[in-house]
């Protein structure tokens, strides 16, 4: 070989390496890019993981990824908990404390339905937290499916709503009472919008309504109802809805040539709509009619009693009067005197009662006026005494306004006949009020006085005995001021 040969083939092997060299370091520069891109992409990959992880566990209710073959937990998130994953933990041990997975009623397996049906679920479902509390919980299961279209894979999610349980079965309950309030009421009930449409009702057992009540569905007040009571109805209708306050009406309708009364009731349902609750009262109508005509007879009944009574008082007075007329003796005139005008006093009550429009209280005030008038005419010193009527507005029953009214005249009559001597003037007062307990009635001259040594609780005076026995009648008490005159009060219970 010679050195030119070797030369060149020197030469040719020195090129072959540096085309070498030069492909090995193209190499590298591309490996150490394709590093390069790979723990970029590495990083990337692991901050989108870091990313979903994140949305994962920032969701407020349990999320979790379970494999269907053995029901083991692959992820959850910290709403769900679960401790070490890697030990197999399975849901069902999770969510309900139970060695098995979900059977029965109270735990279908949702895995078992999605594997079935390949779709998506939503089911209520009982939960237990990791304090073993009972929650109601929904449930909401997504099928991952492999190559073969098999489901490997369910997505899990879970909300609670054991508040939202709890409020529907209280809102049941309200429902469930109200229906059964609402069905004890023997009533045709509507439900009407504002405009006046009728859009339900519940019927009545037994109610004859105006047209059969499906008949008013869809329809208008004024279509269905004569115009005197579409127009009363519409607007007790208005303010039942703007006043939040219940209306009510009566009216009456015609039905197969038959008069029937109604009496319909409003009450706010909500903004715009009213139940409108009707009941025939044809029959109480009718009660009430007989009523009112028994009461209207025994009120002329009561008229003419206490006419009569009053006509036969008065008879006995103008006996009386007749037989004082053939009486000498002054002493026995004064007792009769005494006995009519204690018959007057009765006889006025009844021509009290004949004349008012109630039958069993007495305007007492006008009747002092009257039965004290008649006293002093009785005696013929109206001229020479006065009388002041001091009497608030009492009205009372006849079994108290006998006894106040002979109270009266019995203590009007000794001081006519008493306390003024000689013809003297003088006044007598009768004052008659109310406190917050009782009834005080007074009797008060400005004359002479009783004597010093009288009493009144023990004489022989037929007039104060009275006074005593009708007080003890009123349950009262009686007392005697001497002061300025003689003044007797008595004090009873309302």
């Amino acid at each position: 070989m010679t050195l030119d040969k070797m030369t060149r083939d020197k030469s040719k092997i020195k090129k072959q390496l540096i085309e070498e060299l030069t492909r090995l370091r193209k190499r590298i520069t591309e490996l150490e890019k394709s590093a390069a891109g790979r723990r970029c992409s590495e990083e990337k990959i692991d901050k989108q993981n870091e990313f979903y992880r994140n949305i994962i566990d920032s969701l407020p209710y349990s999320f979790m990824v379970i494999d269907t073959k053995d029901y083991t937990v692959e992820m959850t998130n910290a709403a769900t908990g679960g401790g070490d994953l890697s030990k197999g933990v399975t849901c069902h041990a999770i969510n309900h404390h139970r060695s098995k997975p979900c059977t029965g009623v109270e735990h279908p397996c949702s895995i078992e339905i999605v594997k079935e049906t390949k779709k998506p679920i939503v089911v209520e479902h009982i939960h237990y937290n990791e304090k073993g509390k009972r929650m109601n919980v929904e449930i909401h299961v997504y099928p991952i499916l492999d190559n073969s279209g098999n489901v490997s894979r369910i997505i899990e999610h879970s909300l609670d709503i054991s508040k939202r349980v709890q409020t529907k079965r209280k809102l049941k309950e309200s429902e469930t009472k109200h229906r059964v309030l609402v069905n004890a009421i023997p009533d045709l009930i509507f439900r009407i919008k504002r405009d006046g449409t009728f859009i339900d009702f519940r019927p009545a057992e037994g109610f004859e309504p105006y047209m059969p009540p499906h008949k008013f569905l869809g329809r208008k007040i004024h279509e269905v109802m004569p115009k005197n009571v579409a127009e009363p109805a519409m607007r007790l209708m208005r303010q039942a809805l703007s006043a939040g306050e219940g209306r009510s009406f009566e009216y009456q309708l015609t039905i197969k040539d038959e008069k029937h009364d109604y009496e319909a009731r409003f009450v706010a349902s909500g903004e715009d709509v009213v139940l409108a609750i009707v009941r025939d009262v044809t029959e109480r109508k009718k009660v009430e009619e007989r009523i009112k005509k028994s009461l209207r007879e025994k009120d002329m009944l009561l008229k003419e009693i206490h006419h009569r009574v009053k006509n036969n008082l008065q008879i006995i007075h103008s006996l009386l009067s007749l037989q004082t007329k053939y009486l000498n003796d002054e002493q026995d005139k004064s007792l009769f005197r005494q006995t009519q005008n204690r018959i007057k006093t009765m006889a006025l009550i009844h021509e009290k009662l004949y004349t008012s429009q109630d039958f069993v209280n007495i305007d007492f005030r006008e009747y002092i006026q009257n039965l004290s008038a008649h006293l002093l005419r009785s005696y013929s010193v109206a001229s020479r005494i006065g009388l002041r009527i001091e009497v608030e507005k009492i009205t009372l029953d006849i079994d108290r306004t006998v006894p106040c009214s002979l109270v009266i005249n019995e203590l009007v009559t000794n001081s006519i006949k008493h306390a003024f001597s000689n013809d003297k003037k003088g006044c007598i007062t009768i004052d008659f009020r109310t406190n917050k307990e009782d009834y005080v009635l007074s009797v008060q001259d400005n004359g002479k006085g009783l004597p010093a040594n009288l009493d009144y609780r023990n004489t022989e005076s037929l007039g104060l005995q009275l006074v005593c026995v009708l007080a003890e009648q009123l349950h009262g008490k009686v007392r005697l001021s001497r002061s300025k005159g003689t003044k007797f009060t008595i004090t009873f219970k309302k």
